[in-house]
């Protein structure tokens, strides 16, 4: 249980930072911030006029994924499969994040809001390499916080 909750909490703080890191950071840099939960809520949630149902949904979704899911399967996967300290870890656990956000979920969920079922190619890249590049440094302090936070194995 004591195990547990050390994951909960990395998780819990990795999530919280990256969260904020999406919505201020590329901000400061010129470039238009990332709304997790807009983003997620209006692909669960697609009535017009609940949006700040749908960006509350999304945020739920969102910590829900962040703290409790990613960080049970890091435990179980990428905590003691790789060798080395806890951030060089979870830098790989979130390469492996962003790659699959990238080249599946999020194609796979617009296809589904268009009304299909596949892969929606158009958006692998979003038309934007920085929007790629923000997503990579989003995944990246999530895995090195997670890490930093679990450290190495017993």
């Amino acid at each position: 249980m004591k195990k547990l909750k050390k994951f909960v909490l990395a998780g819990l703080i990795a999530t919280t930072v990256m969260t904020f890191f999406s919505y201020f950071v590329p901000q400061i840099a010129g470039q238009p911030a990332f709304d997790i939960g807009r983003q997620i809520g209006e692909t669960i949630f697609t009535q017009e006029n609940q949006v700040f149902f749908a960006i509350t949904l999304g945020l739920l979704v969102h910590l829900l994924v962040g703290v409790f899911i990613l960080p049970l399967i890091y435990s179980i996967t990428f905590y003691k499969a790789i060798p080395g300290p806890g951030v060089i870890r979870g830098s790989a656990y979130s390469i492996v994040l962003f790659l699959l956000t990238h080249l599946l979920l999020i194609p796979v969920l617009a296809s589904l809001k268009s009304g299909g079922f596949g892969i929606d190619s158009t958006v692998l890249l979003h038309g934007d390499i920085m929007i790629m590049v923000w997503s990579l440094a989003e995944h990246l302090i999530y895995g090195i916080l997670l890490g930093l936070f679990t450290g190495r194995p017993k």
